[in-house]
């Protein structure tokens, strides 16, 4: 049967259906009008416009770039798309959507960092569908750099993995946070911004390093100066937020998943 127009739903008898669509002002949620919230979301919000405006992209993605490179800046930059959506969400008062976001952040960031320094081998392994968890990704890089940068890595994942998996997985607290009895506390909504614009941040320094490091000669100069302007602009936001890698506040009584 084909569908019917709506004069011929008058016909009928049924009357006519309005094409009008109704719009809905906004319900804003009440987390917007907490001031650690707002400053939060105002440096989230700069750091998106930053990133659009800075030319980072392109920077970062030059033909010096190896392929293994590449894939590790597109891991990065899913970081950003995590942390833009988040922006997006928690505006619209889906915080419970917002947090699930910062697992595969977390998750993106460690694989873009394993993927600088991944054998020919273990990209064979990730080519052909092999995956690892990210705290084995974590202990190979550490392993292959002796950075102490992720041992501090590390202790963030070990901090927050029950909370980040307990968002995506609908534990305990996480639905109690969908309910009426409880919503989400406005210092967790700030701390969630934090944690993704300091991952954001972070994942950002990388791509700094590797435009650095695979500028092309004609320009080595110019792109020099460009890229530690950059970089010094993303330090001071760290400094800003009072920022390192911050660990998201476990929430007691929740499982690991």
């Amino acid at each position: 049967m084909l569908p019917l127009d709506r004069h011929q739903w008058a016909e009928l008898g049924l009357g006519e259906i309005s094409m009008t669509v109704e719009t809905r002002e906004p319900i804003w949620p009440t987390y917007l009008a907490n001031e650690d919230v707002q400053k939060a979301l105002a440096i989230a919000d700069e750091f998106d416009v930053w990133t659009e405006s800075s030319g980072l992209h392109s920077l970062a993605l030059n033909d010096q770039a190896t392929y293994q490179e590449r894939m590790a800046i597109v891991a990065f930059l899913m970081v950003h798309e995590h942390q833009r959506s988040m922006i997006k969400l928690l505006e619209f008062s889906l915080a419970g959507s917002a947090a699930t976001l910062m697992r595969p952040a977390f998750e993106a960031y460690a694989r873009g960092l394993w993927l600088l320094h991944a054998s020919d081998a273990q990209m064979e392994h990730f080519r052909s569908g092999g995956s690892q968890d990210v705290e084995r990704l974590i202990r190979t890089v550490a392993k292959l750099t002796k950075d102490e940068k992720f041992a501090f890595l590390l202790d963030t994942w070990e901090q927050s993995k029950r909370s980040l998996h307990g968002f995506v997985h609908g534990s305990y607290q996480s639905l109690l946070r969908r309910t009426r009895d409880i919503d989400f506390p406005e210092s967790e909504v700030a701390d969630m911004l934090r944690f993704m614009t300091g991952m954001a941040l972070h994942a950002t320094l990388e791509m700094l390093g590797l435009a650095q490091r695979r500028t092309p000669h004609a320009d080595r100069a110019l792109h020099s100066v460009l890229i530690e302007v950059l970089r010094r602009d993303v330090v001071l936001k760290l400094y800003r937020m009072d920022l390192a890698l911050v660990a998201h506040p476990a929430m007691e009584g929740d499982e690991t998943t």
